[in-house]
């Protein structure tokens, strides 16, 4: 054999191995995670592609995760599916607005007053989507009056939740011994000592000199009307009846 047979490289040589390829997995690896030799411009684009799909990610698993919230909203908590519905909308009215301001003011006790239809039920149910912590609770103001004072699961229950919206006072049966007045104003300082959101909803209207329009004040005493515009927020949200006035975004629309 000679020398130039013996410099001769042997089939399946390093350099052969090279020109065919990667035949480990490890190999494989490599040549798969390469980085590839990008001008800055390109680089840019390529950042700014990764950004945009680690937003809409962020973005779909909240929206996924407000959408499981809403629905907690109606079978846990209580709410009406149709409040819960037009607060994931956002429409804007003027109680929404007034929910907003309340959340930046970060006040504990809010009274959303005002007609049939002003959308105070929905602004209520976007607060409990917005900040009413893991156990938002809604009970109607008859609901409540019915139970009584002296209702040790009641109180129990009341304990328990993390923001309780008390839908339309005003529209349940007084006993004349002041019962339900009392049982307010012991939801209103357990809530507000607790640093808890408590939300009120009502057709009726502070003390006015028109004989014709229900009084809050009137109906309650000056002590609780006192006492909420001490320690609350006190929102008219008009009179205008929504259901009967399309909103730029909510379909669906409850008082």
């Amino acid at each position: 054999m000679s020398r130039q047979d013996d410099a001769e490289e042997p089939p399946g040589s390093f350099d052969d191995h090279e020109r065919s390829g990667p035949t480990t997995a490890a190999e494989a690896l490599l040549v798969a995670f390469r980085v590839p030799d990008l001008s800055d411009e390109a680089w840019a684009v390529r950042d700014a592609e990764v950004a945009a799909s680690k937003l809409a990610d962020e973005t779909a698993a909240a929206d996924a995760a407000v959408r499981i919230r809403a629905q907690s909203l109606k079978t846990a908590s209580g709410f009406p599916a149709r409040s819960v519905d037009a607060a994931l909308e956002a429409g804007e009215t003027t109680a929404m607005a007034a929910a907003r301001r309340f959340l930046q003011a970060k006040r504990s006790v809010l009274v959303l007053a005002g007609g049939v239809g002003a959308g105070k039920t929905t602004a209520s149910a976007w607060l409990a989507l917005e900040a009413g912590g893991s156990i938002p609770a809604f009970i109607r103001a008859a609901e409540l009056e019915s139970r009584g004072r002296y209702d040790r699961e009641l109180r129990a229950w009341l304990r328990g939740k993390t923001m309780l919206v008390i839908d339309d006072i005003g529209a349940e049966s007084l006993d004349g011994k002041g019962n339900f007045q009392s049982l307010l104003d012991e939801i209103v300082d357990l809530f507000y000592g607790d640093r808890k959101l408590v939300v009120m909803t009502t057709n009726l209207r502070p003390k006015t000199t028109d004989p014709k329009v229900p009084q809050f004040n009137e109906r309650y005493g000056e002590r609780i009307a006192s006492r909420l515009f001490e320690v609350g927020t006190w929102a008219d949200c008009g009179t205008t009846d929504l259901r009967r006035k399309p909103l730029t975004k909510t379909t669906d629309k409850e008082d």
